[in-house]
């Protein structure tokens, strides 16, 4: 069956929501001084130039970029395995193996500490799922 494209839209918007409050309290309040650290370690300027109005409208425009292509992941599987919560999160694990790769080539690059990459992982696994469930939820054929 095809994919209907303006569903994707609807569960993209709801999941980059989520995305985007998610990844408000992780590193706003989780995480918040130890990213701040992990940035300012590689320059000093740029946990304040992630602060300032334009990081975060970037960040949050990345956000539903994430939750769109969530959902059209999940849009796109639905048929091999079927809708509903497991798949949303098959979609969510696949996604969350390609960021944690790209992550990890960042931190290997010198850009964020090991340890920081290890602490980061699991909580963006968690939030990654949620946003995946909540595209999952809302698309329907």
């Amino acid at each position: 069956m095809a994919v209907n494209t303006g569903k994707v839209i609807v569960g993209g918007v709801a999941a980059g929501v989520v995305a985007s409050a998610c990844d408000f309290v992780v590193f706003n309040v989780i995480l918040k001084d130890r990213a701040a650290a992990e940035m300012n370690a590689l320059n000093p300027a740029l946990a304040a130039k992630a602060a300032a109005t334009p990081g975060m409208v970037g960040a949050i425009a990345l956000d539903f970029v994430i939750g769109l292509t969530l959902a059209w992941v999940y849009a796109s599987i639905r048929a091999t395995y079927g809708p509903g919560p497991k798949t949303a999160m098959r979609a969510g694990l696949m996604m969350w193996i390609l960021f944690s790769a790209i992550y990890g080539s960042l931190t290997a690059m010198g850009m964020y500490s090991w340890s920081f990459y290890e602490m980061a992982e699991p909580i963006t696994l968690v939030t990654t799922m949620l946003a995946a469930l909540t595209a999952g939820a809302v698309y329907k054929e």
